[in-house]
């Protein structure tokens, strides 16, 4: 079987990733660049342009993006962008199917990266995992049995935008990559013979690239920044883990390339902020796909797309017969069998009901439905019994007898003429339902069946017969079942003359 090809597209404030390759996180090739700013969003839009033309676009499926910052997951356009100018209001899905001929979904970065995590990198063992992404910005994603959690449009897990005091000071305002390359300007503004500037050595883009190399020097001032960076994360951390209470956490993003360091000193102080109901917390752990986070998650949601797409003809289709099924119940046969029921309890006879399987479900539920539900609104209740429940019963019968007879060996223990058999069956030929209605036409019972569309032995034997003319299983079951309920609610929504 081909297995499918798909495009994968991060948009970031930084940099833009080009990925082809296969919704199980396999790349075939992959295309990097950083972002000018000044360019804005139609360079941006030119590079992509540029990129696709080196893949072979006809023999890929879709396309998936991950674009930094808000978006419209069903229209595909792009809310805003914090970082690059030129994004708002543009609509990305529509150009880039124009573009290529082939259908896109768009989705938030970080929700991206967090499925690609979830699914291939660091938190594929869990269920439950919140990704947060420390690059320009601070994102976040949740996934939940490895799905995207999706709140209103056209916010998501915005953790970035947790206020850290009533000023509006946000997460993202002290914790992303760009708030600690402005500490770190800062520090060599007032240091310029310090380690930092030494490091940077003039160098004015990426500057917390050089933080863990200070760190290792032992300066005061990294030091500093580390610390303040990494306790106000905890903190705004913790405001997320009170709400979502994670498995567990990953860390993604440029800063999360500092390594252990991180992941260690976050754990020791998130332990300051956390209830102690919750102590000692989610897993704290480094993402696995690192900068390939994005591009791998969109590859898994192109390939959950296209399922879910495929699956949607199907679920219709199944539908559609389903209700040709249900509208094809022969309900003068159902009135029938109601008025049998009404004769049945006036003459306070008793009703057996039994099956195989689903059928055996069904006869669970339509006793339950019938000695309740019904019951309660008469003036005693039905006798009834489902003979297929009894299941240390039907073992020894079975064992010590025959399966064909567990069950018309219970009616030989209860029954009596003119009491009720109510068996269902899809093919009506399964032998103990068959022997249970021969022993009841003996000893003078008034038999029903339920059968489907190949009718079996069943409809020979049974004086009232009806049919449901399909051989699906699922379909006739559920026809079943919802004569039964028609049965059921006939007494308790009082359609039923009584009198």
């Amino acid at each position: 079987m081909k297995r499918n090809k798909f495009i994968g597209i991060e948009i970031g404030g930084t940099k833009l990733q080009i990925v082809c390759g296969y919704g199980d996180g396999t790349l075939l090739h992959a295309r990097q660049l950083a972002v000018d700013r000044e360019e804005g969003a139609t360079g941006i839009r030119k590079r992509i342009q540029a990129f696709l033309k080196e893949f072979k676009t006809d023999e890929v499926t879709s396309i998936g993006v991950g674009f930094g910052g808000p978006v419209n997951r069903f229209t595909g356009k792009i809310e805003t962008s914090f970082h690059i100018e030129g994004w708002s209001g543009f609509p990305l899905k529509t150009w880039l199917e124009d573009l290529t001929g082939l259908p896109a979904v768009i989705e938030n970065d970080a929700n991206v990266a967090a499925l690609g995590e979830a699914t291939h990198g660091t938190g594929k063992e869990y269920q439950k995992v919140l990704y947060i992404t420390l690059g320009s910005g601070v994102g976040g994603g949740l996934i939940i049995d490895k799905k995207i959690y999706h709140g209103d449009i056209p916010g998501e897990i915005e953790i970035g935008h947790i206020q850290m005091d009533r000023k509006g000071t946000t997460l993202q305002d002290v914790c992303s990559g760009w708030a600690v390359d402005e500490k770190i300007r800062a520090a060599v503004a007032m240091d310029p013979d310090g380690i930092l500037a030494r490091l940077i050595n003039g160098n004015q883009r990426a500057e917390a690239k050089c933080l863990n190399d200070a760190l290792k020097e032992d300066d005061p001032v990294a030091r500093q920044i580390f610390d303040e960076m990494t306790d106000d994360f905890a903190f705004g951390l913790s405001h997320a883990i009170h709400l979502l209470h994670p498995e567990v956490v990953v860390l993604g993003g440029g800063l999360s390339l500092m390594g252990d360091i991180l992941e260690k000193e976050i754990t020791k102080k998130l332990q300051r902020y956390l209830m102690s109901a919750f102590a000692p917390g989610p897993r704290i752990k480094l993402s696995n796909l690192k900068e390939n986070a994005v591009p791998v998650g969109a590859l898994v949601l192109c390939n959950q797309s296209i399922n879910q797409k495929r699956m949607e003809p199907y679920l219709s289709q199944y539908i559609k017969e389903h209700k040709e099924t249900l509208e094809a119940i022969p309900l003068k046969q159902v009135s029938e069998l109601i008025e049998r029921f009404v004769h049945a309890w006036k003459e306070d006879r008793k009703i057996f009901v039994f099956g195989n399987g689903g059928s055996a479900a069904n006869a669970s539920h339509f006793v339950t439905d019938l000695g309740k539900g019904a019951s309660d609104m008469l003036s005693r209740p039905f006798r009834c019994l489902s003979i297929n429940d009894n299941v240390p019963w039907m073992t020894a019968l079975g064992n010590d007898y025959h399966f064909d007879e567990v069950f018309s060996r219970q009616l030989n223990n209860f029954a009596v003429a003119g009491d009720i058999l109510f068996a269902m069956s899809v093919s009506g030929n399964s032998p103990n339902l068959v022997s249970a209605i021969e022993w009841g036409k003996k000893h003078g019972l008034h038999t029903i069946a339920l059968v489907g569309g190949k009718r079996g032995k069943l409809a020979d034997l049974a004086d009232q017969v009806l049919v449901i003319d399909s051989t699906h299983y699922g379909r006739v079951e559920d026809a079943h079942m919802t004569i039964c309920h028609m049965i059921c609610y006939a007494f308790m929504e009082k359609a039923v003359d009584m009198a």
